[in-house]
């Protein structure tokens, strides 16, 4: 990837980067493809996936613990803004 990519992918992503910062990344990406490169090397036939990390399985769910909530107009008083007893905020995708 050039520059440009990390140039273009971070406008999608809507911040800038600076020339030192466009360094950074791109370096950062030369090594991290390296180390993929090197993971492509490795001999995995034959072995099974690991579904769990130390292999036992967990099928049970915590208990539920009903605690106090709080009243609406505890959660809005905080509120930069609010209409129709929602929080109001700004506009991220597609902006």
């Amino acid at each position: 990837m050039s520059k440009r990519d990390f140039t273009y992918l971070a406008k999608q992503l809507m911040f800038e980067l600076s020339e030192e910062e466009l360094h950074i990344v791109e370096r950062d990406f030369i090594i991290l493809d390296k180390q993929f490169k090197l993971l492509d090397k490795i001999d995995v036939e034959g072995i099974e996936p690991m579904i769990y990390a130390d292999q036992q399985e967990t099928n049970f769910l915590r208990e539920d613990v009903i605690g106090e909530s709080l009243t609406v107009e505890e959660v809005l008083k905080n509120a930069k803004k609010t209409k129709d007893n929602m929080i109001v905020v700004a506009k991220v995708v597609n902006r």
